[in-house]
């Protein structure tokens, strides 16, 4: 009792130190939370930065995953938003987070002495990241202004507020550490964090510019060189006798098995694995943000072998969730349809450029995706230390040779 007295009075005295700063900063546990401060967001750049789409993924649970959401307030009115994600890695059930085969060093350890024992003996079963950002989708969303004019201050706050969401977490959890995910290249991130924060290259993100000529994907097909626009049509026509549909609200709920255990399959593929979606996820996206997402199903007969999630704005559309049944993959050149299926549907919605995100860098700019080169930042407490970590986490492989261009001229895209 004393103990909580005590924890209580030391967090009023942080509250009122914190308020008579300017900007200062407060911290949320849910969606619910920030409309009582008034908080609005447009989904406007972005369709995945929303409060909607913050509250579906709440409600979805992922395992192990709790979330916060920081605002910046300066003036008395709220200047950006910071979402966090606070994840749990089980030690005992490391192979849930890591493809443990994926990495070198984890199969010549062994023995008492090897890393992963030591982490099990030190902090016997869980350590807590806390992520800024969203570690389903790739891109720089750990900093949302509130105020268009303002991102480039918001972002140098980035720092300042992880600190204060240590402190404000630490009643209730001990963070090992702190992962900012992602800045691509172009982004003055190296003068936002000190010493503390280890800077770590990934895999680059996936990105595609439509071309305002691209009224159909017929008209795309037309940019493609030859040898591209064929192996295209040749992916088409191995498609065949499967077909595919947008889900509507009631289809996504009765495929919803079908649908979480494709996704699965395709998930437990990934070498980092922060946290997985759960099976409500699909219900969430498509009842409380129907006119932003587009679910599709892709069918042999009546059974569902793959689909894909995405999201949309005015400009942007992310690709976001796929998953399919990988015994179809050759024969119906499943993946590569999949893909040409994603960018038919941002070519009809108007959109002016696509996210695919990571991996599969070869196939993605088959198709005319650019590689963006991404990085994230990496604070470890202690008694872990980044070179413990180091072998563990820096997986990116080069990617400059498996780069394709598919276009008949680079001016396609740049006229």
């Amino acid at each position: 009792m004393f103990y909580i007295i005590c924890k209580k009075a030391r967090k009023e005295r942080r509250d009122a130190e914190n308020k008579k700063k300017d900007p200062h900063f407060t911290i949320h546990s849910s969606v619910a939370d920030l409309k009582e401060e008034g908080i609005i967001l447009s989904t406007a750049s972005h369709p995945m930065v929303s409060l909607s789409y913050f509250e579906s993924l709440e409600r979805s649970e992922p395992l192990r995953m709790k979330f916060y959401y920081c605002v910046a307030w300066k003036n008395g009115n709220p200047i950006a938003l910071y979402p966090l994600q606070l994840y749990t890695i089980n030690l005992k059930t490391l192979d849930d987070f890591l493809d443990l085969n994926a990495f070198e060093p984890i199969k010549v350890l062994n023995g008492h002495a090897s890393f992963l024992q030591k982490l099990l003996f030190t902090f016997k079963s869980e350590l807590h990241v806390l992520v800024a950002g969203n570690a389903f989708i790739t891109g720089p969303l750990h900093t949302i202004s509130l105020n268009d004019d303002n991102l480039n201050y918001a972002q140098k706050l980035l720092p300042e507020v992880l600190d204060f969401a240590e402190i404000e977490l630490s009643d209730f959890y001990k963070i090992h550490g702190i992962v900012v995910k992602d800045f691509l290249s172009g982004s003055d991130s190296n003068s936002t964090f000190n010493s503390s924060y280890n800077k770590i290259t990934l895999e680059p993100c996936m990105e595609m510019e439509l071309h305002e000529s691209w009224k159909t994907f017929e008209d795309y097909k037309e940019a493609l060189s030859s040898k591209y626009r064929v192996r295209i049509n040749k992916a088409q026509e191995k498609f065949g006798t499967l077909n595919s549909k947008i889900l509507s609200k009631s289809d996504v709920s009765n495929y919803s098995e079908d649908l979480f255990k494709l996704y699965e399959e395709m998930h437990n593929k990934a070498t980092i694995r922060f946290s997985m979606l759960s099976e409500i996820y699909f219900k969430e996206l498509i009842n409380n943000l129907s006119d932003e997402v587009l679910i599709r199903g892709f069918f042999d007969k009546k059974k569902m072998v793959a689909f894909t999630v995405s999201l949309h704005s005015s400009n942007h559309f992310e690709a976001h969730i796929a998953g399919m049944d990988y015994s179809y993959n050759r024969k119906y050149s499943l993946y590569l349809n999949l893909l040409t299926f994603y960018l038919s549907d941002a070519i009809q919605l108007g959109c002016q450029k696509i996210s695919f995100g990571r991996t599969a860098t070869a196939i993605k700019s088959s198709i005319g995706a650019i590689p963006k080169d991404a990085i994230c930042y990496l604070k470890v407490n202690k008694p872990l230390s980044f070179e413990h970590l180091k072998p563990y986490i820096n997986t990116r492989k080069s990617s400059e040779d498996l780069i394709r261009s598919p276009f008949k001229t680079e001016l396609t895209l740049d006229s």
